[in-house]
């Protein structure tokens, strides 16, 4: 507890001469181009400062000795991945990516040799199908980040996650930022490197990233390297879309949360419309009243309990939907789960429970309207996967999933 005495201080509300409309500003994420991505300066690392390279990068080991000043007393130490660990030949393992204790068991070993993990680059492992992208990224992520938390070593860690473009390692970028909220020592970053380029230029991109621990996304490309940011837009009255109009059918999933219902009032102001609200929840009398209270300017709403993050469960809701009203005309995806907890807290089911809806709802949803003509389909992310937010790692996540679903989309 901390007192603080303040003299003299005055405290006045200072009224506006002019009541000033707010401002509706759009943002759209960019790739911006910052500077030359290679250098062929040597690169310089503090005694026994180890680099861990995951995956299966022995010319990526090898082109980083060459670099080093000092490749002697900077230990290399190649992980590859399988279903347990398992101690190779000198500084080189096998380990589950999921598996904290195989982790531990290095970072011990390494301490025994006088090593520190400050330095890491993972390569993709396992990218076949959503539910593996997710299990071996994020919770690579996880059990990775709690094995540092629990190491005697407690300074700063650069880690580079070398991505792929898929969605669900895209993602790793807004975990990065929550964690970085966490634990301010550990700089986490995503870096995706084009396809084509000589092992020499991306050796040296890699290196170069070590330094620059302020940005958290970065693309790697033959001319330059570029980092994410956000620009102010300027959308065209055309490009405008009415978000309700007579007949209109609107799909709002979450749709019982503050977010579902606040959209769901605002359509409701509009004549001859039809709004459906799906959720989870079975309909009871609280349900009944909530629908009662939006509908009172005589729309017509509804509640169907369903699961999206179930395909069946959803592919059933568009569906009956559809056969009902024989369209849709926009689809407001407003499900989320929260499970706050720090880093070192945080388990997996949790985790999974937050993405559900996020990652496999709007998967899902994707596919069940297919090639229909909607006049728009909203995803409700979050500024926690541009910003970060503490204990929301796993939501971090599975926002900035819906982030770049939708800008690919």
């Amino acid at each position: 507890l901390v007192m603080l005495y303040m003299h003299n201080l005055v405290l006045k509300k200072i009224e506006s001469k002019q009541e000033e409309k707010p401002k509706m500003v759009y943002l759209e994420p960019v790739w911006k181009e910052d500077c030359a991505s290679t250098s062929n300066e040597v690169f310089q690392l503090k005694k026994n400062e180890a680099i861990l390279l995951f995956g299966n990068e022995k010319l990526l080991c090898e082109n980083i000795k060459y670099r080093l000043e000092n490749p002697n007393q900077n230990p290399i130490v190649m992980i590859s991945y399988g279903e347990k660990y398992k101690k190779m030949e000198n500084n080189q393992y096998e380990i589950n990516p999921c598996n904290q204790s195989d982790y531990e068991r290095i970072f011990k070993e390494l301490e025994e040799q006088g090593g520190m993990p400050s330095k890491i680059i993972i390569s993709t492992y396992k990218n076949d199908t959503t539910e593996n992208r997710i299990q071996y990224s994020f919770g690579t992520i996880v059990a990775l980040g709690n094995a540092l938390l629990n190491d005697n070593y407690k300074g700063t860690v650069d880690l580079l996650y070398r991505i792929e473009q898929n969605e669900e390692e895209a993602a790793l970028s807004g975990m990065f930022k929550g964690i970085r909220k966490e634990v301010e020592r550990f700089h986490f970053k995503t870096v995706l490197v084009e396809k084509g380029l000589s092992d020499k230029i991306v050796t040296d991109a890699l290196l170069y990233e070590f330094d620059k621990n302020i940005d958290q996304e970065v693309w790697i490309t033959s001319k330059s390297r570029m980092v994410r940011v956000f620009k102010e837009i300027t959308i065209p009255e055309e490009r405008k879309v009415q978000l309700a109009k007579p007949g209109g059918v609107y799909l709002i999933t979450g749709g019982l949360g503050e977010i579902g219902q606040t959209f769901a009032r605002y359509l409701s102001k509009s004549k001859d419309v039809h709004i459906i609200l799906s959720g989870r929840r079975q309909a009871d009398e609280k349900v009944r009243e909530i629908l009662k209270e939006i509908g009172r300017n005589d729309s017509d709403v509804k509640y169907i309990q369903s699961n999206i993050a179930n395909e069946n469960e959803c592919n059933h809701l568009i569906n009956g939907i559809k056969e009902q009203y024989g369209k849709i005309d926009g689809v407001i995806h407003a499900a989320g789960i929260l499970k706050d907890a720090l880093l070192w807290r945080k388990s997996l089911e949790d985790a999974k429970a937050v993405m559900a809806p996020k990652i496999y709802g709007t998967k899902y949803l994707d596919y069940a309207i297919g090639n229909d003509e909607l006049d728009y389909m909203i995803f409700c992310s979050s500024l926690a996967s541009s910003i970060g937010n503490i204990g929301q790692c796993d939501y971090c996540y599975a926002n900035g999933f819906m982030d770049y679903f939708a800008q690919k989309r």
